[in-house]
C-alpha cells in the first residue's frame, strides 16, 4: 500500500513541476511579447539604432542566463542584433553622405574632396550591399568632379584668353593637353575634338602674342643700340624658323594661315620695301653700307681695300640667300650705288 502511494505521489509531483514550468514559460512569453511591443513602439518613436542594439544585447544576456532560456528566442535576438547593426552601418553612411552633400552644396568642400570622402567610406566597408550603394554614389560623384574640373578649366581658358600673356597661355595649354590625353585614354572622341578646338584657339593667341612680344623686344633693342637691315633680316628668318606652321592667327584685322606665314610675308614685304614694321631693306642697306665706308674713309682718309673687300663680300653673301632669289637685280643696283660712292671717295683722296 505504501509503495502505491509513493509511486502515485512521484507521478503527481512530476506533473506539478511540468505544469509549473509551462506556466512560467507562458508568463515569460507574455512578458517577452509585452517587451517586444514596447520595443517596437520605441522604434516607431525614433529609437536610434545604437539604442536598439544595446537593448537587444541586454535581452540576449538576460535570456542566456535564464535556466528557462529558449534557443529559438536566443537565435531571434542574435539575428535582430546582426540586422540592426547592418542597418546602423547603412544609416551612418547615409548620414555622412548627407553631411558631405550638404557641405558640398554650401561650398565648404569642393567636388574632389566630396569624392575623396566617399572613396574613404568605401575602403572601410565590407558589406556587399552597402558597397554597391557607395559605389553608385561614387559614380555620380565622379561625374560631378568631371563637370567641376571642366568648369574650372573653362574658366581658366577664359582668364588666359583675357590675360593674354605668354606664361598664362603656356600654362593653360599644358593643362588642356593633359585633359586631352585623359580623354584620349578614355576613348572620348567628342572631348578630344573639343580640346583640339580649344588648343587651336589658344595656340593661335599664343602665336600672336609671341609675334607681338618679339617685335616689341626687337624694336627696344633697335632703339637702344640700333640695328642694320641685315640684322633685321636675320631676326625675321630666325622667327620664321621657330614659328608655328599649323595654326591660323590674326594680327590686327588680318588673318594668316600661321605664324610662319606672317613672318614669311613680313620678310618679303621688308625686302620689297613696304614693311610697315621693319621698313625698306634695300634703302637701309644702301645707307648702312655707305655709312660703313664713310666711317672707314674718315679714319684713314680713303676707303681701305679691306673695307671694300668686306662690302663686296656682304653683297655676295646676300646674293646666295634663298629669300633673295627674287631680288638679285636690286642687290646688283644697290651694290653698284655703294661701290660708286666708294670709288668717288677714293678718287677724291687721290686727287687731294
Amino acid at each position: 500500500m505504501a509503495k502505491e502511494i509513493s509511486t502515485k505521489f512521484s507521478v503527481d509531483l512530476s506533473l506539478v513541476i511540468s505544469s509549473s514550468l509551462e506556466a512560467v514559460r507562458a508568463i515569460r512569453k507574455r512578458e517577452q511579447a509585452e517587451k517586444e511591443a514596447e520595443f517596437q513602439r520605441a522604434i516607431a518613436n525614433g529609437l536610434s539604432y545604437e539604442e536598439q542594439i544595446k537593448i537587444r544585447q541586454e535581452q540576449l544576456v538576460e535570456e542566456k542566463k535564464s535556466f528557462l532560456s529558449e534557443s529559438s528566442y536566443i537565435a531571434s535576438l542574435e539575428k535582430s542584433i546582426a540586422e540592426t547593426k547592418r542597418l546602423n552601418r547603412f544609416n551612418k553612411y547615409r548620414l555622412k553622405y548627407a553631411e558631405s552633400l550638404g557641405s558640398l552644396g554650401a561650398g565648404k568642400i569642393n567636388e574632389e574632396q566630396y569624392l575623396s570622402i566617399l572613396e574613404n567610406q568605401l575602403g572601410r566597408v565590407t558589406d556587399p550591399d552597402l558597397r554597391l550603394e557607395i559605389q553608385g554614389d561614387i559614380s555620380a560623384a565622379e561625374t560631378q568632379v568631371k563637370t567641376y574640373n571642366d568648369t574650372i578649366l573653362s574658366n581658366q581658358v577664359k582668364k588666359a584668353k583675357y590675360d593674354g600673356t605668354k606664361s598664362v597661355l603656356d600654362a593653360i595649354i599644358a593643362r588642356i593637353n593633359g585633359a586631352r590625353v585623359n580623354a584620349l585614354i578614355n576613348n572620348n572622341e567628342d572631348e578630344v575634338t573639343a580640346y583640339d578646338l580649344t588648343l587651336s584657339a589658344l595656340q593661335s593667341q599664343l602665336s600672336t602674342v609671341l609675334i607681338q612680344d618679339s617685335i616689341t623686344d626687337f624694336q627696344v633693342k633697335s632703339s637702344t643700340r640700333g640695328t642694320n637691315p641685315i640684322e633685321k633680316l636675320n631676326f625675321m628668318n630666325s622667327q620664321m624658323q621657330g614659328a608655328n606652321a599649323d595654326t591660323p592667327i590674326k594680327i590686327g584685322e588680318r588673318t594668316f594661315t600661321s605664324a610662319q606665314q606672317f613672318w614669311s610675308l613680313e620678310r618679303d614685304n621688308f625686302l620689297a620695301g613696304n614693311s610697315e614694321v621693319f621698313g625698306n631693306f634695300f634703302e637701309e642697306l644702301q645707307v648702312s653700307q655707305k655709312n660703313v665706308i664713310s666711317v672707314n674713309t674718315s679714319k684713314f682718309g680713303y676707303p681701305t681695300q679691306s673695307i671694300l673687300d668686306e662690302t663686296i663680300l656682304t653683297f655676295k653673301d646676300l646674293s646666295s640667300r634663298p629669300e633673295m632669289a627674287p631680288f638679285l637685280n636690286r642687290i646688283e643696283i644697290t651694290q653698284a650705288s655703294v661701290m660708286t660712292d666708294a670709288v668717288d671717295k677714293l678718287a677724291t683722296a687721290i686727287n687731294a
